[in-house]
């Protein structure tokens, strides 16, 4: 049985204005397509896409291999999406990319919520020139909710 696993990222391919985040998922799940021994689908979603048209709403696109839900940044018919996907028994894991984004602090406790399996990846916003950076109180709000 393949595993189904929902990936929340502030912005994908072909998005590269977050450069690094972007391309280690990316390998990410190179990674898990081309290994023999799991069997994986992978849907991601992101607010973010920078090809082509000004246009509004929920857009499903193959990029690179990859399905992607773009939501032209919309914070309600994201977490719409979101809940959607979350009540849906199929999808039982999700991976969160980021731990400041607002998008993704909801997508982390939806996904808690819902009593879904998590993997959280916080890339280098736990660290401590990040934590002391803009928006600190935001920050210390996720991590005691959170933690």
């Amino acid at each position: 049985m393949k595993t189904r696993l929902l990936m929340v990222i502030p912005a994908f391919l072909p998005n590269y204005e977050s450069g690094g985040p972007i391309r280690s998922v990316a390998g990410l799940l190179e990674g898990l397509k081309g290994h023999s021994s799991i069997s994986c689908d992978v849907l991601c979603l992101s607010p973010s896409e920078d090809f082509g048209g000004s246009g509004r709403g929920v857009f499903r696109k193959r990029v690179s291999g990859f399905d992607v839900i773009y939501t032209k940044s919309q914070f309600v018919i994201m977490m719409t999406v979101i809940v959607r996907l979350l009540c849906s028994s199929r999808y039982r894991h999700v991976c969160v990319n980021g731990v400041f984004n607002l998008i993704c602090v909801c997508a982390l406790s939806l996904a808690i919520l819902f009593k879904k399996k998590v993997a959280l990846f916080p890339r280098g916003s736990l660290l401590e020139g990040s934590l002391l950076n803009r928006r600190r109180g935001f920050k210390e709000l996720t991590l005691n909710l959170h933690l």
